[in-house]
């Protein structure tokens, strides 16, 4: 019985540690106006960035767009990917790209959701300033399909 309780709670560990994990890049600025140190993310050529998702009537709805810095940005591409909750792990289901000469792009796209399965959307951002690139990437909430 003991041995068990060992078991689950090592388990449940793992599965905490793993949920609470969080990717995303970040840079150092030196001071804030008030002389304290922070750290937050920087953009020089992303002025903003969304993933969304929805699910209804058996369908997920996701939604990508990214607006960057105007004259400045020539090209922008929005790649997203529907993944699915199995387990402890996110899979991917499908994923689409869409490249805009442009400062600014955008994607929706749609596909068919089974009614209790949990998804997200993940946008993965890339834009070109000259021969420069900058990439980030942003997260939908996840959704429980009705």
């Amino acid at each position: 019985m003991i041995r068990g309780m060992k078991r689950a709670f090592a388990l449940l560990c793992i599965v905490m540690s793993l949920s609470t994990m969080a990717w995303q890049t970040a840079y150092a600025s030196e001071m804030n106006n008030m002389g304290e140190n922070e750290v937050h993310p920087m953009f020089t050529s992303i002025d903003n960035v969304y993933c969304g998702l929805t699910a209804n009537n058996g369908t997920a709805n996701i939604y990508g767009s990214v607006n960057g810095k105007v004259g400045q940005v020539t090209k922008c591409k929005i790649q997203i990917q529907l993944q699915k909750k199995t387990l402890l792990w996110w899979t991917t289901v499908e994923t689409w790209s869409k490249t805009e000469m442009s400062d600014h792009a955008s994607i929706y796209v749609t596909h068919a959701a089974t009614s209790g399965t949990t998804y997200r959307a993940v946008a993965t951002i890339t834009v070109w300033s000259g021969n420069t690139t900058e990439t980030t990437s942003a997260t939908s909430q996840a959704v429980k399909a009705p």
